[in-house]
């Protein structure tokens, strides 16, 4: 199997599930258990590593979650029970790129009397108002790979005294930035942004927020009985956030140097190939192509009894097309277009294959649609 769906299909790391099984074979006793031993030690290097691979200040307060969406649901019901409902500014804005985690969660939210509206990236400016006490977006999207001018962003917010949530699970690692120097309020993501198992997610807000008056900081709970989080996946967390210092500068390198051979292995063998994002600010590791003659799903599908698996979109994020359409791509290129996220597991010998795989199904179809072309 060669994965180039980092989004549909998150790769769990070996290292992970190593340490992960190892934590809890060692802690056989419940985490919360009065008489249990807990190692503050790791506990408190595993924080550090997690700080520091978001660029935290030690004072910016921590939480732990069983994923990112808890995480979300608690960074909105705090914006609406210590914010909205005591300044009237109920209205949420987000974009019309979003996935399921945010617009579910605002449908939620809807209903407990706050507004929301979806708006292009561009139009942001234009939708603030006196009603807006948040904005919530994701920073770099999982499918097209586009990375929003997020300094821009915080700065209109600021402006406006508008509180704003941002998603950086996708631009973790793949994205050089330090929370402290960012001028954003909470950042939210997944263990998958680490490799890891599912069932994590965390929450950083910045030093002073009130947040810590509705939650409690993970640096406050050590030592408690009771707390509720997993220690292993907290652990593990961080023994992956070492592992992402270290590598992070020459992996990101490695990215973007396979994606670009990949695309300039594509255009050399199907000249009528387009990259729709390579003009864009767009993570490393994501290359967005639209294939002549042949629909994405059908080449997905060409691909997947292959053993190679694309993104086009869906489940927990908007299709591919829709998305395209919406900024403004042909309809018909749109419906052509797939997506595929490498990660550090893609071998150069595999993104070879991957070509040869696509170039063979493309003859293929062109060959059978060329009498019907005329």
């Amino acid at each position: 199997m060669i994965n180039c769906d980092v989004f549909g299909n998150c790769p769990v790391a070996k290292e992970a599930i190593e340490i992960w099984t190892k934590e809890c074979k060692e802690k056989f006793l419940h985490f919360d258990a009065p008489y249990a031993e807990v190692d503050n030690r790791k506990i408190h290097e595993s924080l550090a590593a997690i700080y520091e691979s978001v660029g935290a200040k030690s004072d910016d307060q921590f939480f732990f979650f069983s994923s990112e969406e808890e995480a979300m649901e608690n960074v909105y019901s705090h914006v609406l029970f210590d914010h909205m409902f005591e300044t009237g500014k109920h209205h949420i804005l987000s974009l019309d790129s979003e996935g399921s985690s945010t617009l579910s969660l605002l449908k939620r939210f809807e209903k407990a009397g706050c507004s929301y509206q979806l708006v292009s990236a561009d139009m942001l400016s234009n939708a603030m108002s006196p009603r807006v006490g948040l904005v919530t977006l994701t920073w770099a999207h999982p499918v097209t790979g586009a990375i929003l001018p997020l300094y821009e962003i915080a700065e209109l917010c600021k402006k406006n005294k508008v509180l704003l949530h941002v998603r950086i699970t996708e631009a973790l690692g793949r994205v050089f930035f330090r929370y402290q120097d960012l001028p954003v309020d909470f950042i939210t993501f997944s263990g998958s942004s680490f490799y890891l198992p599912p069932g994590s997610g965390a929450l950083f807000a910045k030093k002073g927020s009130s947040i810590a008056q509705f939650l409690e900081p993970i640096s406050k709970s050590i030592g408690k009985q009771n707390t509720p989080i997993s220690l292993p996946s907290l652990i593990t967390m961080g023994e992956m956030a070492k592992i992402m210092i270290d590598q992070m500068e020459t992996g990101l390198l490695e990215m973007a140097r396979l994606r670009s051979e990949f695309e300039e292995e594509l255009k050399l063998k199907i000249p009528e190939v387009l990259c729709l994002n390579e003009d864009q600010r767009r993570l490393p590791n994501v290359s967005v192509m639209a294939f002549p003659y042949i629909a994405a799903e059908a080449l997905a599908f060409e691909l997947a009894e292959r053993g190679i698996y694309i993104s086009i979109g869906g489940a927990r994020s908007q299709t591919l097309d829709h998305l395209l359409i919406k900024s403004g791509i042909d309809p018909f290129v749109a419906r052509s277009s797939v997506s595929f996220g490498f990660t550090h597991q893609v071998a150069e010998t595999e993104i070879k294959k991957v070509v040869g795989m696509i170039h063979v199904i493309i003859e293929k179809y062109t060959s059978m649609t060329r009498g019907l072309r005329g």
